[in-house]
Order: C-alpha cells, then structure tokens, then sequence
C-alpha cells in the first residue's frame, strides 16, 4: 500500500541515467527477457515512447528511490502488463514493497482489471516472488525470447482485482 514511507511518482528524463544503471546492473540485466548491455541511445529512445498509457514509475522509500516499474496499456478496465527491478544490493523484502505500491497504485487508482506479469522460466526468484504476492501461472510461451545465445520459455502469471481485493 501507499504510505508516507513508500511513494510512487511518474519518471521524468532526470531518472534516466538511476534507471539505466539499475537496469545493466549485472544481477539486474541477467534475469531480463533482453539481456543485453542498452545502451545511452537505446535507452533514451526506450524512454521517448513512454506515454500515459505505458508509463514508468519509481517507487521510493522516505524519498529514496528503491525501484522502478513499467506498465503497458495502464488505464481502467484494461489488463496491463508490468514488469520492474529494484535497486541493486537492495535489501531484502524490498522487491515486496515496490510490488504492494505499484499494485495498489494500479488497482485502487487506475482501477486495471488485471496485471500480467512474463517470467523467464529460468528465474526461480521472480516466479516464486509471483507466486507469493497473489500471481496465478496462467500459461507458458515457449522459446519466446532469446535474452543469451539460445530461446528460452516464460511463464505468464496474472493477478485480476478480485484476487487483489482477496489478499487485502
């Protein structure tokens, strides 16, 4: 939930530089669907299409950034997609707390009927994570992406409202 220690604001061009070195973080970057180093340019033109309807935020704690969360086709009634990290060497339970706020922000401010999240079925981390804040595996896409020199499968997981409003 939103609180006065855990607050969400909309990235602005002033995050990039956080966000991208979050984002090639090697911990970070490994579990990602491109694995790839993105470069300066590839980033700044990630972020010019970022828009109202497939936004970025950044979750903080007391006014540090702990993560960041993009959202696709955020608006009500829809069924968005998010994904996010969290600042590296961050300390444990805090991928939690950027999952409870961006939540919250999406189900009780936006009103989405759900959230999809797509999990490389090689990170045991994030589908375990998934697992535990409410997500239902919904379905596998076989050798969807190619994030190192070979295909790789990944889960599709999703949390609708009804589900959230039971975990509250």
């Amino acid at each position: 939930m939103l609180t006065d220690e855990f607050t969400i604001q909309t990235a602005t061009s002033n995050d990039l530089d956080m966000i991208l070195e979050w984002r090639n973080h090697p911990k970070t970057r490994i579990v990602m669907f491109n694995s790839k180093i993105i470069t300066q340019q590839e980033h700044a033109q990630w972020f010019a299409n970022i828009d109202e309807l497939n936004p970025v935020i950044i979750v903080a704690n007391k006014d540090e950034p702990i993560g960041v969360v993009h959202f696709k086709n955020f608006k009500k009634d829809s069924t968005t997609h998010w994904g996010f990290y969290k600042k590296p060497y961050s300390p444990k339970g805090t991928g939690s707390h950027i999952a409870n706020a961006a939540l919250h922000y999406a189900f009780n401010s936006v009103e989405v009927s759900k959230v999809v999240g797509e999990v490389l079925t090689t990170n045991l981390v994030s589908i375990h994570f998934h697992k535990k804040i409410g997500f239902r595996l919904e379905g596998i896409m076989h050798k969807s992406t190619s994030n190192t020199d070979f295909m790789l499968d990944a889960y599709v997981f999703g949390l609708s409202t009804n589900d959230w409003n039971a975990i509250l």
